[in-house]
């Protein structure tokens, strides 16, 4: 007999529901109890568990990219402090400027490589800027960070060409 997705769905949602209630339910059991034979109701309990095991693997990185994420901005803040800060050198402040533009790399990088992010480089391009437009504005801004080292120690300065 062939079903429908929306069928399908429906019926597989019954077996969520028969799981639930029982969680220790054989197949032969399910498939008693909702009507359908045994081997349709196996491929859908099967399903039901790979869809359960995905959603606690993606909760799972949703919350370690949070984690993360709560770090880096308290860390951000403490940083901004110290380049705000009359007391601290330029040096301090070039570091801590840089480690906040590699932090933000690398917390981008984590939500790229998480899945967060759809690693097709169409997809990006539709949210606005693919990861080549980021990565030439991460080096943009790494020299101008070099250009402030040079600056402090009282070396030449070599200036990004203009744009037409």
């Amino acid at each position: 007999m062939r079903f429908s997705k929306s069928q399908l769905e429906e019926i597989k949602n019954r077996v969520k529901l028969e799981l639930a209630k029982n969680p220790k339910a054989s197949c032969r059991e399910i498939a008693s109890a909702l009507g359908y034979s045994y081997k349709f109701i196996n491929f859908l309990k099967n399903k039901v568990h790979k869809e359960v095991a995905r959603d606690i693997c993606s909760q799972t990185v949703s919350q370690e990219i949070a984690k993360f994420e709560l770090i880096k901005e308290r860390t951000d803040k403490e940083l901004w402090k110290l380049v705000e800060s009359q007391a601290t050198t330029a040096k301090e402040k070039i570091s801590a400027i840089k480690t906040i533009l590699d932090s933000n790399y690398l917390f981008f990088d984590k939500k790229l490589n998480s899945g967060l992010f759809s690693q097709n480089e169409t997809k990006l391009k539709k949210t606005g800027a693919g990861i080549e437009d980021i990565r030439e504005q991460y080096k943009e801004l790494e020299h101008i960070l070099r250009n402030l080292e040079r600056i402090e120690r009282g070396e030449k300065v070599d200036y990004l060409p203009e744009e037409d």
